[in-house]
């Protein structure tokens, strides 16, 4: 009988360090990580230095903050000079909000697209947490997000690096998705970040949005809920998709580019976030 309560405390301490090394895996990528394992609180940036006209007249917009961490994101500052060289303006935290309301409320989301750079969001967009945020509401609105790094909106960013995680909990709440980490049949062990899932593929869809590189696919996505696939794992099971809120206006929604680390210095990467951030966007704007 001491022999199974051993046991059986062996694999509840084991579980629990298991659990920890999950939630902090999240972050030991990001290259604002001290050699302590700390997270590196960064300095308040100025809060808005671009005026209401400037915004609204602004299509394409790259978020990057450096008073924020990343998550499952290294190196964006080279994504984020790959879109600068593409007219893409880059927006803190505050002049994203100030963006998205002022299209939300002009009516001018469709034709617009952001690109999400970091892994997490920042609270002021998904406050409340629920459909009448503005997130969702500039999704509805026409809006195109393209997402890169850590599960979508797992990770909750505010100024000096602090971050809440709440699982899968407000994906689903606010964007309608679902999914979970990958595992190796064979092994039965969970995908690493740096691990490419053997029956990863591009869809014709993908290949038409101009996506080149197949997915590693830490974690999977449910095929209902999305709705255009870009890349899959199983006829169920999806890594890089979109999500449509309003059909109103064709390929408007949230992108979901790759699900696993990005690393930006790979500039194949950045190439396939420009097309799909772009794709038809001004095209679709002038019909």
């Amino acid at each position: 009988m001491k022999n199974k309560i051993f046991v059986l405390s062996i694999i509840v301490i084991l579980s629990f360090l298991n659990s920890c090394i999950s939630v902090s895996d999240r972050f030991n990528w990001d290259p604002m990580i001290n050699e302590e394992g700390e997270i590196v609180r960064k300095g308040k940036k100025e809060k808005i230095q671009y005026d209401d006209e400037t915004l609204l007249s602004t299509k394409l917009v790259v978020f990057y903050d450096e008073s924020y961490t990343t998550s499952w994101v290294v190196y964006p500052q080279y994504l984020i000079s790959f879109l600068e060289s593409k007219g893409f303006k880059t927006l803190n935290s505050h002049e994203l909000k100030r963006w998205m309301e002022l299209h939300i409320n002009k009516n001018t989301a469709y034709g617009t697209s952001c690109v999400m750079s970091m892994g997490v969001v920042p609270r002021s967009l998904i406050e409340p947490r629920n459909k009448k945020c503005v997130l969702y509401k500039y999704l509805n609105a026409g809006g195109r997000i393209v997402w890169i790094g850590d599960y979508p909106l797992w990770v909750i960013g505010s100024e000096g690096g602090y971050t809440e995680t709440f699982g899968d909990e407000i994906a689903w709440d606010i964007l309608d998705i679902s999914g979970g980490r990958l595992i190796d049949y064979e092994t039965a062990v969970e995908l690493s970040l740096t691990t490419p899932a053997k029956s990863a593929s591009i869809t014709d869809e993908g290949k038409k949005w101009g996506m080149t590189l197949i997915d590693n696919a830490h974690t999977f996505f449910y095929t209902i809920n999305v709705t255009k696939v870009f890349s899959d794992v199983h006829p169920l099971y999806c890594c890089s998709w979109l999500k449509t809120y309003n059909f109103n206006y064709p390929n408007s929604g949230f992108i979901r580019y790759r699900s696993t680390l990005y690393d930006a210095r790979n500039s194949q990467l950045n190439e396939d976030v420009y097309r799909l951030a772009t794709y038809q966007l001004f095209k679709e704007k002038e019909k």
